[in-house]
């Protein structure tokens, strides 16, 4: 996407204890666990408090080091004019913080420890960006950009949308040098062409 040297890269984790779950055999829900109620709050402190730090989560490091071992950081520090990134269902943005920002999910959880603490990204980006939040949750979305992770907020059902809402969302999709769904797509109906000329394979 965003032409002909741009690359994509979509990397979905697990926790350790379901990466643990699932080494003994037990069979892993196909959707993820709902925390509807996390997604309401301003800030992302709850979220790190019942998810980081109660399931044992680790998948924003497995995903800083793919991100690293495709040479992404230097990809996105090479394009000219900033690089354009999409963090799809982007959430708080703990995706973002450790793409964009090259956090760890310790660094991560000390910067959103309390309300204070989270007002603000505690390391700087690692290249020149534009960075685009997508997410259902509202109040997501706008902590993202007050916090300066995302220069543009979008709040959107992506399975409840118009014709029209699809091809515009495309259309900003398509100008990304980087869009990244991490853990996300599972809550998306939706139907990709994979022979579709403006996805580029890596």
């Amino acid at each position: 996407m965003g032409g002909a040297n741009s690359k994509t890269e979509a990397v979905c984790c697990k926790t350790e204890a379901a990466m643990a779950h699932e080494a003994k055999g037990a069979a892993i829900s196909p959707k993820k666990q709902h925390f509807d109620d996390i997604y309401v709050e301003r800030t992302p402190v709850a979220f790190k408090t019942r998810i980081m730090d109660s399931l044992d989560y680790v998948c924003d490091n497995y995903t800083k080091s793919e991100f690293e071992r495709q040479g992404l950081i230097e990809f996105c520090a090479g394009v000219q004019g900033g690089c354009k990134f999409l963090d799809l269902c982007c959430c708080f943005g703990n995706t973002t913080m450790a793409l964009v920002h090259g956090m760890s999910v310790a660094e991560i959880k000390a910067n959103w420890a309390d309300d204070e603490a989270c007002k603000k990204v505690a390391k700087p980006r690692l290249f020149p960006a534009t960075v685009t939040g997508v997410d259902l949750s509202a109040s997501a979305v706008a902590y993202g950009q007050s916090a300066g992770l995302y220069d543009t907020g979008i709040q959107c059902d992506l399975n409840k949308w118009s014709a029209a809402q699809q091809q515009a969302m495309g259309a900003l999709m398509a100008e990304q040098d980087v869009l990244c769904a991490t853990a996300a797509l599972v809550y998306l109906e939706l139907t990709f062409n994979l022979a579709d000329p403006q996805l580029e394979q890596v």
